[in-house]
């Protein structure tokens, strides 16, 4: 609905609120440049308007932290159609409410990682902070669990994808602040910006979540400035109605997961020394002291097909030790450092996602890193392609190792509350009934005719 089809005795709607994207784009001009318009707007704000805004419209997504999900990615598009430099406003000083979609996603990340077996997202999480400590805390005083401030995070996540749009984020914190401080207050002010000072992307939710702050607030304020000036403020929709309430939009793209993954190696990276073992070769020492879930490693190599992995194991050209599994037909041929982490049925370490080695407890400086060899063996690997002797020697020595299933049951839960687990590993359970196999592994090996392992861990 166009301003001059709005009689101010009309009812509002959440769609009577969008201004279409051509139209937006051609409107912003006519109303910038005229004059006596933008002083009306100044006088109603009392010159509070925001520096970055003064002296050209500005295409405007006000968040509490700017981060590069497929929602920003969207809206950048939308910004660059209708030509107008897009500057993301954030509002930092707000408390982190895990009850708030839009702050929850913030703290726990979600990566698409392909396509599931009925056609639906296959989904990577990522914590990135401590939910219950940082619970009613400013956003702009959290750390991630690794130690990072939260907010600076969450923008390191733009650099090598997004580098020339870091300048154009802006804390309004203060401005918000001087303008009353919560929505009920500054909403007013904030929707008579983009009466000809900016245009605004946002999409007003009608779910369970977002019903009563659109209803409740939105729409009457909106209404309220639209009366003042004569003048819908213009905000254009950033995704489409029948896709507005898909999650997809607080989602990250592959290359930021990447980023996260090289950020936390970065902050992360500690100093590991190779030694003799004194109990088999050589193995990985902290060279300092390693906190629990900490990423130690990742573990890397070249990627190759089950089909390849067979074949050359096979030929003899593959010792059966060096391949980790990280997907159903997907393995690394681990490189001569990974290699050397030995195993311990009572490990100091474990995996998670494909192949990130991190900390089960505290370790301290100078203690060997272990991780169970098992655990990365699927369940569907009988005893007849693979065990290997154990000499591990801890209290929980299984003596003999076997796949996945060979791991007592308890141990086994251990690992899974601690999320020690690889994600295909935790759908490869999912399809099988866990018992215990160390009997039938002991009495394969016994008969000689196993493909067994050549080391002794």
């Amino acid at each position: 609905m166009s301003d001059s089809d709005k009689d101010e005795n009309d009812e509002f709607d959440v769609e009577d609120i969008y201004t279409p994207l051509e139209v937006a784009k051609e409107e912003i001009w006519r109303r910038w440049n005229d004059k006596e318009l933008r002083k009306k707007v100044e006088k109603f704000l009392d010159n509070s308007i925001p520096e970055v805004m003064l002296n050209s419209p500005r295409a405007i997504l006000a968040r509490h932290i700017a981060s590069p999900n497929n929602e920003f990615i969207k809206y950048l598009d939308l910004a660059k159609k209708i030509d107008l430099k897009p500057i993301c406003l954030e509002y930092l000083d707000d408390k982190f409410r895990s009850e708030n979609q839009d702050k929850y996603f913030l703290g726990k990340m979600f990566f698409c990682d392909g396509v599931g077996k009925k056609n639906g997202k296959r989904l990577q999480a990522e914590k990135v902070i401590d939910f219950n400590s940082s619970e009613g805390r400013r956003l702009i005083d959290i750390e991630t669990l690794w130690g990072d401030n939260f907010v600076k995070f969450h923008h390191d996540l733009f650099r090598g994808i997004f580098n020339e749009y870091e300048k154009s984020i802006i804390d309004e914190s203060l401005w918000i602040k001087k303008n009353g401080g919560g929505p009920k207050f500054f909403y007013e002010k904030f929707f008579s910006l983009f009466i000809c000072y900016g245009v605004l992307f946002e999409n007003y939710l009608e779910n369970k979540n977002e019903k009563e702050f659109t209803n409740n607030l939105v729409i009457p304020t909106f209404k309220k400035v639209y009366e003042i000036f004569g003048l819908k403020p213009l905000v254009v929709k950033i995704y489409p109605p029948k896709n507005e309430n898909d999650l997809f939009w607080r989602h990250y793209p592959k290359e930021v997961e990447n980023n996260l993954n090289n950020m936390k190696c970065k902050k992360d990276s500690i100093k590991l020394e190779v030694k003799e073992s004194g109990k088999y070769g050589k193995g990985v020492f902290a060279g300092e002291d390693i906190k629990m879930g900490q990423v130690i490693n990742i573990l890397e190599g070249e990627i190759i097909s089950l089909e390849e992995c067979s074949r050359r194991i096979f030929a003899g050209k593959l010792n059966p030790d060096d391949p980790l599994q990280v997907d159903n037909e997907l393995y690394i041929i681990l490189e001569t450092f990974p290699r050397t982490f030995n195993h311990s049925c009572d490990p100091s370490a474990g995996l998670r996602k494909k192949n990130e080695l991190f900390a089960l407890r505290d370790i301290k400086s100078g203690e060997e890193i272990t991780y169970d060899y098992s655990v990365t063996v699927d369940p569907s690997i009988p005893a007849e392609l693979w065990t290997m002797e154990c000499k591990c020697e801890s209290k929980h020595c299984r003596k003999v190792l076997g796949n996945i299933l060979t791991i007592p049951s308890k141990r086994l839960d251990r690992y899974k509350e601690l999320g020690a687990l690889q994600d295909y590993m935790k759908e490869a359970l999912k399809k099988k009934t866990h018992k215990n196999a160390m009997e039938k592994v002991i009495k394969i090996k016994d008969k000689n005719n196993v493909f067994q392992s050549n080391n002794k861990h």
